[in-house]
């Protein structure tokens, strides 16, 4: 399992055309994913300013040949090289901002 962090206008236009596309596959070739113990990390560093996660749970295999690995400080990085089809995503969390600041993890 893996995982991408969107937002719900993202994701509701996924569910009308069938699969998921962020700009950043045009941009730069690939969709950005994590491994389950990189969420947080990555939620810290970029996301932080976000009232609502909106996490994809996504099955490696139902990419099939459209997913590879880089190695980024002595961690593997999974990059998606196409659109994500529905069929993939396996859940969805979406994961609320408290009135801390901080995200209510009991949703993911």
């Amino acid at each position: 399992m893996i995982f991408h962090i969107t937002d719900s206008e993202s994701w509701k236009r996924a569910l009308q055309t069938g699969y998921y596309v962020h700009p950043s596959l045009k941009e730069d070739g690939f969709i950005h994913a994590v491994k389950e113990k990189q969420v947080l990390d990555l939620v810290e560093k970029k996301f932080a300013e976000a009232e609502e996660l909106v996490i994809l749970h996504i099955v490696e295999r139902r990419l099939k040949d459209k997913i590879t690995f880089v190695e980024e400080d002595g961690e593997q990085w999974p990059r998606i090289l196409s659109r994500i089809p529905i069929d993939a995503i396996e859940d969805v969390s979406v994961v609320p901002k408290l009135d801390d600041g901080s995200f209510n993890w009991d949703e993911f």
